[in-house]
C-alpha cells in the first residue's frame, strides 16, 4: 500500500498531464541588448539601450522578458513608443545644440579675427 494520499497522487498526476515545455530567456547584469528587461527578483522594469545595469530597486542582477514575468504591470510595454518618440525629438534637440554651438564659435572666431585685423591696421596707420 502506498503512503501517499489519494489526492496528492490525483495533483500529481494533472500536473504532469497538464505541462507545457515553455523556455524563458534570462540575461545577466552587463549583457549587450537593447529593448525592455524586467528583473527577476522584483520585477522592476527599465530600457535598455546597450547594456542591462544592476536593477536600480534590489541591484538584482538577472533580467527578463517582461512578456514572461510573473510580474502583471508592464510600465514600459504600454509607453513604449511614446519613449521611442522622445528619444527621437531628444536627438534632435541635441543635434540643433551642436550646430548652433559650433555656429557660435565660429561666429565669435571671425568677429575676433575682424577686431585684431582691424586693430592692427588701425595701429599700423598711426605709426606711419
Amino acid at each position: 500500500m502506498s503512503t501517499q494520499s489519494a489526492e496528492i497522487k490525483a495533483l500529481r498526476g494533472l500536473a504532469e498531464a497538464q505541462r507545457v515545455d515553455e523556455f524563458v530567456d534570462f540575461w545577466p547584469t552587463g549583457a549587450t541588448l537593447q529593448g525592455v528587461f524586467a528583473c527577476v527578483a522584483c520585477g522592476r522594469q527599465v530600457f535598455s539601450a546597450y547594456q542591462l545595469p544592476p536593477c536600480p530597486s534590489c541591484d538584482g542582477r538577472l533580467w527578463e522578458d517582461p512578456e514572461s514575468s510573473p510580474f502583471a504591470t508592464a510600465p514600459f510595454a504600454t509607453h513604449l513608443s511614446a519613449y521611442e518618440g522622445w528619444n527621437a525629438d531628444e536627438i534632435d534637440r541635441t543635434a540643433n545644440f551642436v550646430r548652433g554651438a559650433f555656429a557660435a564659435m565660429l561666429a565669435g572666431a571671425v568677429i575676433w579675427l575682424f577686431l585684431g585685423v582691424s586693430a592692427y591696421v588701425l595701429f599700423a596707420i598711426a605709426h606711419h
